[in-house]
């Protein structure tokens, strides 16, 4: 066993660090986020109870060298996953810069020490296409398809500015719930265990018809099924955007999306998931308001305009995965304003 490179971290303690480095930091830092409990807020009210370990190729504090990696590992059921962030990705626009080749022996050097430390991890989540060649081979892992990372428009990597997404009439927001824990699942590109996506409504939007938009509808403590509906994934990624068919062309997904990041469950910025305790229905969830003129001055005050990597940050956490070539996902998040910032894959460890 070679001498280990990698130093234990509390995962909070690296959330200031990898602003600087938004939105490239982006995996590790949504990682972090949506499943830590920043100080005084307990677990339960992130929907999740277990808290994450993290790995830097330096000891606690702030880095003295450059360049450094960050590792940290999914929580249950996906323990078996990793996302890693390198320093020199701020820096690199491709294999031709000139901190590559330390930034690449950093990430392999790291990841070595990593599955020293955990034999059981099987995969390398959202890598930077920088990394994915070498790391494939490294890994003796089989190639997977390209995925692009989609960002808002206030990452100053989009557009100027949301489009705009007003209250659409007859509908309201509200979280999910047990019954949509199946329709996250069937809607999904990649199907993970029901249980994940109960574990994930915390940290999910819905909209429903509201009780007088639905034909022939009767008072009820049930609340109508979801119309539109995303959540954020275990690493801070939205997925599973969805309009049932019978509600579409109405404006929902966009809303849906602008509702997502405006209460912080999408965004990441201070979260604010939905605190369930119990997964019943409220018999009365609240109607939403505001404009997307709300959503940019909320995003705003939140460190969400700003440059990229080291310039301060940008998008404050908000982001997706689409798989290249999938021309319906694509144009559905290009139609909300959201655009490519740069490629990543799933590296699958090889035996």
């Amino acid at each position: 066993m070679s001498q280990s490179i990698l130093h234990k971290h509390d995962a909070l303690s690296l959330v200031t660090l990898l602003e600087g480095h938004l939105p490239y930091s982006l995996p590790v830092y949504g990682t972090i986020l949506a499943n830590i409990p920043e100080p005084g807020i307990s677990p339960d009210e992130y929907g999740n109870t277990h808290p994450l370990s993290a790995w830097a190729t330096f000891p606690p504090g702030s880095p003295s060298l450059e360049p450094w990696v960050i590792i940290v590992p999914l929580g249950t059921p996906l323990e078996d996953q990793i996302r890693l962030y390198c320093s020199a990705e701020t820096s690199c626009p491709d294999t031709s810069a000139s901190d590559y080749p330390s930034g690449l022996d950093t990430v392999k050097r790291a990841l070595r020490s990593y599955g020293e430390l955990s034999p059981g991890f099987k995969m390398v989540g959202a890598l930077n296409a920088l990394w994915v060649p070498e790391v494939e081979r490294f890994l003796h892992g089989q190639p997977r398809g390209r995925c692009n990372v989609f960002l808002p428009p206030l990452t100053g990597l989009g557009d100027s500015q949301a489009p705009e997404a007003l209250e659409v009439e007859g509908y309201t927001v509200d979280h999910g719930r047990e019954a949509e824990v199946e329709v996250f699942r069937d809607t999904s590109d990649i199907k993970r265990p029901s249980a994940y996506y109960r574990a994930r409504l915390p940290w999910s939007t819905v909209i429903r018809p509201s009780s007088s938009a639905e034909v022939g509808a009767s008072a009820s403590s049930t609340p109508a099924p979801a119309a539109a509906l995303v959540l954020t994934h275990m690493d801070g990624s939205l997925g599973a955007l969805h309009t049932d068919a019978a509600y579409r062309r109405k404006g929902l997904a966009r809303w849906v999306v602008q509702q997502h990041l405006k209460t912080g469950r999408g965004l990441l910025r201070n979260p604010r998931p939905n605190p369930i305790s119990n997964p019943d229905p409220d018999p009365d969830p609240s109607p939403a308001t505001g404009s997307a003129n709300d959503l940019q001055d909320d995003t705003v005050a939140r460190g969400g305009r700003g440059g990229e990597g080291g310039e301060g940050g940008g998008g404050g956490g908000a982001w997706t995965v689409v798989f290249r070539g999938n021309e319906a996902s694509e144009g559905l998040w290009i139609n909300l304003g959201w655009r490519v910032g740069w490629e990543c894959a799933w590296v699958y460890k090889g035996d």
